[in-house]
């Protein structure tokens, strides 16, 4: 391996979120109340996890719940994947970035529906989509928009109106 090859690899380290009492809990619930929605979502953090639970209401005009870290500035354009380990039931769920904070303006979102057991979900950084609202754009993020997300979250928007359990260990960008 060459000289400028293990400088690269050094410049590209892990970045990991990991949910625990002393790391990214000042995570937060945004509900569809926000526009007068009835989903109900709760998030509790454990040693080592945080665990999002609650159940959706389609009723007046709602129909997601989410939490989602404060805003920072992230560059994600140096990593080739993301990978999140989790556990539930309940539906789908979307690991979501933001890169404007008005509701309205685009986002992206890959969407995984976790099992009872501990898994692993990896999508490539290429691979995560661009939505407006509820609906896909048909556009997928690209090199600039990962270098200026905001915001990161996990939402829940599958209009499925079930009980919905999400337990997240870590979201590791690599």
């Amino acid at each position: 391996m060459n000289f400028v090859a293990i400088l690269i690899g050094l410049m590209v380290s892990a970045f990991t979120l990991n949910f625990n009492e002393t790391d990214t809990n000042n995570w937060y619930i945004v509900n569809d109340g926000v526009m007068g929605g009835l989903s109900e979502g709760t998030i509790e953090y454990t040693k080592n996890t945080v665990l999002f639970s609650g159940e959706l209401s389609l009723k007046n005009n709602g129909g997601f719940a989410s939490f989602q870290g404060p805003r920072a500035e992230y560059d994600l354009s140096k990593y080739d994947k993301v990978t999140i380990r989790h556990r539930g039931y309940g539906g789908t769920f979307g690991l979501r970035f933001k890169t404007a904070e008005p509701y309205y303006m685009p986002y992206f979102k890959v969407e995984f529906e976790p099992t009872k057991e501990w898994s692993e979900s990896t999508f490539a950084m290429s691979d995560i989509d661009q939505w407006r609202l509820l609906d896909k754009t048909g556009k997928k993020i690209s090199n600039d928009e990962l270098a200026s997300i905001i915001r990161m979250g996990i939402i829940k928007s599958d209009k499925k109106e079930v009980p919905f359990e999400l337990e997240v260990d870590y979201i590791k960008f690599e």
